[in-house]
């Protein structure tokens, strides 16, 4: 009865594979295969599109590697906008680690474009011994997946779900718990704060995904609840008073008005996340519309 059941379970993720083929995402798809993706809803607790595309991953891993959009486009045979409509499944997928998200190094510098997906160990362990779904955390594993993390977690302090105070507690433990990374212990010399490394580590975060400038006040509207530390904050850096421009790893772009303020990272910068894997591309600034401290 086990092997029954577990084999019901493989094949209907098989069934789900094997029709997805050329199916280009059409409604008419998930109305056919309703009886499959009821079993995996059940299941997997989700979702008939989210148990979809665990199915479509779970399936595309066995056959040796990670899982890109250009991948899953390619099988479907449908238009990349078609896919695009189903990014909260996952968006939602990932947050609860049902699947493993790593940025490849090598593609387009496009939002979405460079996500490669995995399905989450323990699952794919449950799967293969008809178990229930455990517990899945997302577990970081390079310095990409961290930057990420506590990009997020400045998201859910914008959208008032933490207050700043819970900001930097996550943040700090989630420092200390990944402190071998060759990151973190580069700048530990630098003693940056804590609002100084969130600051950092949103540039780097923006600059790696597309966005060669940030504007400052932007993020600290994701990392402060209080507008008076914003403003402390925005006073001390434009008046040079801050360790990422005291150790030359961000420069200001001049701009009229305050809250107009842009940063972007330095040659310094560059070569020092170049030592930790992280390639940064940007193109050359005339040093005559960078503002250094010593202009300040």
């Amino acid at each position: 009865m086990e092997t029954r059941e577990k084999h019901k379970l493989l094949d209907c993720i098989g069934e789900v594979y094997e029709k997805a083929k050329n199916c280009e995402l059409k409604e008419g798809f998930f109305t056919e295969q309703k009886a499959e993706l009821n079993i995996l809803s059940d299941y997997f607790g989700t979702t008939k599109s989210q148990s979809f595309f665990i199915a479509i991953v779970f399936t595309l891993n066995y056959k040796g590697d990670t899982v890109d959009l250009n991948d899953m486009i390619e099988y479907f045979g449908c238009n990349p906008m078609k896919l695009l409509e189903f990014n909260e499944d996952f968006n939602y997928l990932q947050s609860k680690a049902y699947l493993k998200k790593k940025l490849s190094k090598h593609r387009v510098q496009v939002a979405g474009a460079n996500n490669q997906f995995t399905v989450n160990e323990k699952l794919c362990e449950a799967i293969l011994k008809n178990e229930p779904v455990p517990e899945l955390k997302n577990a970081i594993s390079d310095i990409f997946e961290l930057l990420e993390e506590i990009c997020e977690l400045g998201k859910q302090r914008d959208n008032d779900e933490i207050n700043t105070l819970g900001l930097y507690k996550l943040v700090i433990k989630l420092l200390e718990e990944h402190k071998e990374l060759t990151l973190i212990q580069k700048i530990e010399p630098f003693e940056l704060s804590v609002d100084d490394k969130l600051l950092y580590f949103y540039l780097i975060w923006k600059t790696i995904t597309g966005r060669e400038t940030c504007n400052v006040e932007r993020a600290l509207e994701a990392f402060f609840d209080r507008e008076t530390k914003r403003v402390y904050y925005m006073q001390d850096l434009v008046d040079g008073n801050n360790a990422l421009l005291e150790h030359k790893l961000i420069e200001i772009i001049p701009t009229k008005f305050l809250n107009n303020t842009e940063i972007i990272l330095t040659e310094t910068s560059n070569v020092l996340l170049k030592e930790c894997g992280i390639t940064v591309s940007r193109s050359k600034k005339n040093k005559d519309n960078i503002w250094s401290p010593a202009d300040i």
